[in-house]
C-alpha cells in the first residue's frame, strides 16, 4: 500500500528536513572528461538519493524533502515539503544565471514556513540539513543569504552542507558559507557515491563529511 506522505500519519513521527540547493544553470550543460554533462549527473546522482531512501520505508517517511533549483534570473521551488510523496522526480534542466543568493533566502523562507507546519501538527523534528550545490559563481548578491546562514549556524537551528560540482565550482565562497565544515568536490563517478553516502546519512541522522572522505 503506498504511503500517504501527506496524511496525520505522515506527522506522526520525528521528522527530518532536508532542503536541496542545486544550481541549474547554463554552465551545468558543460561536459566532463567522460562526456557527460554536470546536470545529466546531478539527475543520475539525484535519482539515486531518492531509490536509497525508498527502500527504507521509516527512513523514507521520516524524511521532510523540498528541492530549489537556482538558474535564470531567480530561484524556484521544484519540490515544495507539501508535495513530497516519495516519488523520483528527478527532471533537472540547465540554463540561464545563478542566483545562489536568492536561494539561499528562499530556503530560509522554507525552513521558517515548515517550522510553523511542525508546530501546528506537534510534531518533533531534527535539525533541518540545507544541500549546497553548484557548479560555479552566484551572479546575484549573497551577503543577506550568508548572513542568514551564519546566524542559524551558530544557533544550531540548521546544517549548511557545500558542494562544488566540477573544477569551476568556487571553494572559497562555499567556506565563507559553512567555516565549520570544508565543502566537497564531486565530478564524474562522485555523483552516485555522494548522493548514496547522503542517503546513508539521512538513514543515521549524521551529516559527517569525515566518513565521506574515506569511501
Amino acid at each position: 500500500m503506498k504511503f500517504d506522505f501527506q496524511s496525520l500519519d505522515y506527522f506522526s513521527g520525528t521528522k527530518i528536513p532536508v532542503i536541496f540547493l542545486l544550481d541549474v544553470s547554463g554552465s551545468m550543460n558543460s561536459i566532463d572528461e567522460n562526456g557527460v554533462t554536470y546536470i545529466e549527473q546531478l539527475n543520475l546522482g539525484f535519482e539515486t538519493f531518492l531509490n536509497n531512501i525508498l527502500e527504507d520505508e521509516v527512513v523514507s517517511t521520516a524524511l521532510d524533502l523540498s528541492v530549489i533549483t537556482f538558474g535564470g534570473e531567480n530561484p524556484e521551488i521544484f519540490l515544495d515539503f507539501e508535495q513530497w510523496n516519495g516519488g523520483t522526480k528527478s527532471n533537472f534542466v540547465a540554463s540561464g544565471r545563478t542566483p545562489m543568493g536568492k536561494a539561499l533566502e528562499l530556503a530560509y523562507e522554507q525552513i521558517q514556513n515548515r517550522k510553523l507546519v511542525y508546530k501546528d501538527y506537534g510534531v518533533n523534528y531534527y535539525q533541518p540539513w540545507v544541500i549546497l550545490m553548484t557548479d560555479g559563481v552566484p551572479t546575484d548578491d549573497i551577503e543577506n543569504g550568508k548572513v542568514i546562514f551564519e546566524d542559524l549556524q551558530n544557533k544550531r537551528k540548521v546544517t549548511l552542507f557545500t558542494v562544488a560540482i566540477g573544477n569551476n565550482g568556487d571553494m572559497d565562497i562555499l567556506r565563507e558559507l559553512n567555516a565549520n565544515m570544508e565543502p566537497l568536490r564531486v565530478e564524474g563517478t562522485d555523483f552516485k557515491k555522494f548522493f548514496t553516502w547522503l542517503s546513508r546519512s539521512v538513514e543515521e541522522n549524521d551529516l559527517d563529511v569525515n566518513v565521506y572522505k574515506k569511501l
